[in-house]
């Protein structure tokens, strides 16, 4: 792609090598036939509901790939649409091309609106295209989908030129017509339009140099677009997939206000305002989560610390069908391509469609996940709805069903689990007290660069040991204080103590923030081989062997175990500890693969999760908190920290460094903006290697290691205490001599004062 749009010489270059080569003359006849069908035509002619119909279909001018499966029929006799369109044909448009190309614009996007609202449900950008190229053959041109137009603007007008169709369109004619002359009859107009197409194609080929063979491939979009073409698409493993996908208000269409909510630059919290005060009914919660799910989808990046529609984005905005989201929905969602298979076989009632979803994963004991599957396949125009109530591919939904792989993937298989594994044969022993505990910690080498008081670590031994089923702690707080630390090296001392290996006594879980259900922890059974298998995930090897072996210790810990809600993820393990019945983990009558149905609720199993509170978690329900104790971890000692950090190390240590930490820390603590031991850490390490590079002078890096580590944290609506607090920092980095860090927080104190609220991002 050039860096600046095609010089004049260049396209009557290529135009020249276009009509002397003259790639595609079939096209080219049969697009001139069309248009000259409608010119022929009176008014009422044109308007009868089947030469509509002809119009909207109309593949001689050009075919529109997933285009054509956006329904339009009811505007075939729609009197609004019917003359409206009469009009175009006989509509004088102003002589400038940026008044002409607006005009044409406006009245594309009135007409897009009212037959999406009207008749479509989606919006039939590509066919209404066709159909003004058909009925303004000197303005407009073939290439009708996002990608091509994108390239033919960038090209002709420039990498920068705004790329909305018809606007551009109509601008690239024009700019063809000042250089090559006005289009004496159809036939040139037509060729302009071809050649719009080939250029697009063709364009690094010819850029390169390259003339041998142009026109043979790509001269015509119909080749391109070929129906009976099959690609196959590679589906996500299963256990990497999304557990289903929410149904939402509006589907793709509140999706794709959330890319254009960031359109010119935008962070997230700015992103999820914009989308509540557009969308009604979504909490600004929900509007956050979608931001989530709209960046992981790809349609978003991150330029510069804000977020921009990544160009997949742009045309998930523009294209409809939204094949790209189409795509990426069946392959990373777990459900969408098992639905279309199931329907591939032949229309079904839904609750029999979601029955069939469930065989398959068993794990959704309700039709809550299925149905959301089935809304969004519907809304994206891959099922309908019979008037019978019956589910059935369309049209488009069969194209995608046979780009499906023969086998859909499935996580691998979990080996059978050992009846007579060796942890059911172990003796039992004797679980050790608190004091032997506290012992173990405070002489155990490994902890000497953690800080834990004796008070947290008396909370989390009585917490986990007060209730002989109920050994559940919940580990809340500031991000890097030690909470993950505090649980995994308490695992730790145990299993040293009692003599156990750690790692089949303790796993740790990162959760995800798509669990949605109990098969992110611990699988579920697939159903497509011949013989039902079970499909694992990380604990549940470890509950069974818990369960096999009362009387020794395992130890579960959920890593950041908010980021989904766990009254859903975790409700088997919330019922079975405080009811004392069974653990279910599956609804097959006999055990698979080793794995049986359900075990009794292992008393010995110590659950543990830490929390972060902030806008991308959740909050626990009463449900959660009722069967937890929760310990919180606010309070940071970093002179001790810094004190057992520099255990054991020769160089010197860098103590004002420390102490501009401290103050840094004491003074946003008020606020609860106060950083932990692992930002400490970092901002100290990233001194210390720049010292040992050469560094002359250690506070420009002191500067930078705050700016970039530190300062991010700072935010919140306008109070005294923020005010006081940004203001006393900005004191601190002047005497300091700390400019960038300096600099950073008086603006972020001038957006306070003038807006009542501040952050780093700008």
């Amino acid at each position: 792609m050039p860096t600046d749009a095609l010089t004049d010489d260049q396209l009557r270059q290529f135009y020249a090598l276009y009509s002397e080569k003259n790639p595609n003359p079939d096209w080219a006849a049969r697009y001139a036939e069309a248009i000259n069908s409608y010119a022929e035509l009176d008014e009422p002619a044109f308007s009868t509901p089947e030469m509509q119909e002809r119009l909207w279909r109309e593949r001689r001018i050009t075919p529109v790939g997933p285009g054509e499966a956006v329904q339009t029929q009811g505007a075939y006799d729609d009197p609004e649409v019917v003359d409206s369109l009469q009009a175009l044909r006989e509509r004088v448009w102003p002589a400038g091309k940026r008044e002409r190309a607006a005009e044409i614009q406006r009245e594309f996007d009135r007409l897009l609106s009212l037959v999406a609202e009207r008749h479509s449900g989606q919006r039939p950008k590509a066919k209404l295209g066709r159909v003004f190229a058909a009925l303004l053959p000197a303005d407009l041109n073939s290439c009708l989908n996002w990608k091509s137009n994108r390239k033919l603007s960038q090209l002709v007008l420039g990498p920068s030129a705004n790329a909305a169709f018809p606007s551009s369109a109509v601008r690239v004619r024009a700019r063809l017509r000042e250089l090559l002359g006005e289009e004496p009859d159809l036939a040139e107009q037509v060729r302009r339009s071809t050649f719009c197409w080939w250029l697009q194609a063709n364009a690094d080929s010819l850029l390169e140099g390259d003339e041998l063979g142009l026109g043979d491939e790509d001269s015509e979009p119909g080749l391109i677009d070929d129906p009976d073409r099959v690609e196959k698409i590679s589906l996500w493993a299963a256990n990497k997939q999304l557990r289903g996908i929410s149904a939402i208000g509006g589907y793709v269409e509140t999706y794709r206000a959330v890319v254009r909510a960031a359109e010119g630059g935008a962070s997230p919290e700015d992103i999820a305002a914009t989308l509540e005060a557009d969308t009604e009914g979504l909490s600004l919660k929900t509007c956050r989560s979608l931001f989530n799910r709209v960046r992981r989808f790809g349609f978003l990046e991150n330029r510069d610390g804000l977020w921009h529609p990544s160009d997949v984005g742009n045309e998930f905005v523009e294209e409809d069908p939204a094949d790209v989201f189409v795509e990426k929905l069946i392959i990373r969602v777990f459900g969408p391509a098992h639905l279309l298979r199931i329907l591939a076989q032949g229309s079904l009632p839904k609750k029999a469609a979601y029955a069939e979803l469930r065989k398959i994963y068993p794990a959704w004991t309700s039709n809550m996940a299925p149905s959301s599957v089935g809304g969004w396949l519907r809304s994206l125009a891959l099922v309908e709805e019979l008037n019978s109530g019956d589910l059935a591919l369309t049209e488009y939904g069969q194209k995608w069903e046979k780009r499906l792989p023969l086998e859909l993937p499935v996580p691998p298989l979990l080996n059978a689990v050992n009846i007579d594994s060796t942890s059911a044969t172990v003796e039992a022993r004797e679980w050790p007290t608190i004091a032997q505990v506290r012992e173990a910690f405070a002489s155990d080498e490994e902890l000497c660069k953690f800080v834990f008081s004796p008070g947290q670590l008396d909370a989390l031994h009585l917490a986990w040991n007060f209730h002989d089923r109920k050994r559940f702690a919940i580990l809340s707080g500031l991000s890097g204080t030690g909470k993950t630390a505090l649980l995994l090296h308490y695992a730790r001392v145990v299993c040293g103590l009692m003599d156990l290996d750690l790692e089949a006594h303790c796993s740790v879980v990162a959760v995800s923030p798509d669990w949605t259900d109990p098969s992110g922890l611990l699988g579920y059974v697939n159903a497509l081989h011949a013989d039902p298998s079970f499909q694992a995930e990380a604990a549940l090897r470890l509950v069974i062997d818990a369960s096999r072996t009362p009387d020794l210790p395992f130890f579960l810990i959920l890593d950041e175990m908010n980021l989904a809600r766990v009254e859903r993820y975790l409700a088997p393990f919330l019922s079975a500890m405080e009811t004392g019945n069974a653990l279910v983990l599956h609804t097959e009558t006999e055990a698979i693969n080793g794995v049986p149905p359900s075990v009794p609720w292992p008393k010995n199993l110590f659950l543990g999760g830490t929390v972060n509170m902030d806008e991308t978690t959740h909050p626990f329900s009463d449900k959660v908190l009722d069967r937890a104790f929760t310990l919180e971890f606010w309070e940071v000692d970093l002179p001790a920290y810094f004190e057992r950090r520099a255990q054991g190390k020769s160089s010197s240590r860098l103590t004002e460094v420390e102490a501009v930490l401290i103050d840094v820390n004491q003074i946003l603590r008020g606020v609860r903006r106060h950083f932990g031991y692992r930002s400490a850490d970092e901002v100290l390490s990233f001194v210390e290697l720049g010292v040992s590079g050469g560094a002359a002078d250690v506070w420009p890096l002191v500067d930078q290691a705050l700016f970039s580590k530190v300062l991010p944290r700072v935010r919140g609506e306008h109070s005294g205490a923020l005010e006081n607090a940004i203001g006393a920092l900005a004191k601190l980095f002047e005497e300091r001599g700390l400019t960038i860090s300096q600099r950073k927080i008086s603006e972020m104190e001038e957006r306070l004062l003038s807006t009542g609220i501040t952050r780093f991002w700008s």
